[in-house]
């Protein structure tokens, strides 16, 4: 996504940047719920594109977030929203399979198998 990525640079200039333009597109909690499903996956691809760079550049990034507390806080809070909008997700899932499953099952339990006639 961000061919940016792959550049070799010594500051932390770029990652600056970056930290801020992608921190723009976090949500907080009050946000999320009323977002629309685009700025939910623009919330999605910026955290995880936070993630990345996080990872890749890992000095550059800590002396960025040391440096704003700010832009710590938001990540943090980005990330943990995310985290606990996953466990939801996944959540509902289960109760809907359970559910699913549920209705798939005879209201009357036989006794006999009646499996051996044909």
């Amino acid at each position: 996504m961000l061919s940016v990525f792959h550049y070799q640079f010594s500051g932390v200039g770029l990652v600056a940047v970056l930290c801020s333009i992608l921190s723009t597109h976090l949500l907080s909690s009050a946000n999320y719920t009323t977002a629309s499903a685009h700025r939910k996956e623009l919330f999605s691809t910026s955290l995880t594109s936070i993630t990345h760079l996080g990872s890749t550049y890992s000095e550059q990034f800590r002396a960025v977030i040391g440096s704003s507390p700010a832009l710590k806080s938001a990540i943090e809070q980005a990330a943990i929203l995310n985290q606990t909008n996953k466990a939801a997700e996944q959540k509902r899932i289960e109760e809907a399979n359970k559910r699913k499953e549920q209705a798939n099952k005879p209201a009357i339990q036989l006794k006999m198998n009646f499996g051996n006639f044909n």
